[in-house]
């Protein structure tokens, strides 16, 4: 996969982060673009849309999550999602240490 990442801070809290990726031997295109806001402290969080675009009907993606720092080695993550766009409904959690 080639994969071109960008990430901008718009404010001390906020910032701006995306990319798009070619996948399969370039027959598949990948878009991200993601918000992220960390007012400091132990918490931070995202909303995020990601897509996939081949020779099937492009795949459309939301979802949000929230970190937690419980020192500065290890984390704790959990999100969910669901697809958008899409007339069969798909939804998905996570949930990670890190």
């Amino acid at each position: 996969m080639l994969r071109l990442a960008f990430d901008h801070e718009l404010s001390d809290k906020w910032s701006f982060g995306y990319n798009v990726a070619a996948a399969n031997l370039f027959k598949e295109l990948k878009l991200t673009g993601e918000f992220s806001y960390a007012p400091g402290g132990r918490w931070s969080g995202y909303a995020e849309y990601f897509s996939t675009y081949s020779k099937q009907q492009p795949e459309h993606n939301v979802d949000v999550g929230v970190f937690y720092l419980i020192n500065p080695r290890l984390q704790l993550d959990l999100a969910v999602g669901r697809s958008i766009f899409d007339t069969e409904t798909r939804a998905f959690g996570t949930f990670g240490i890190s």
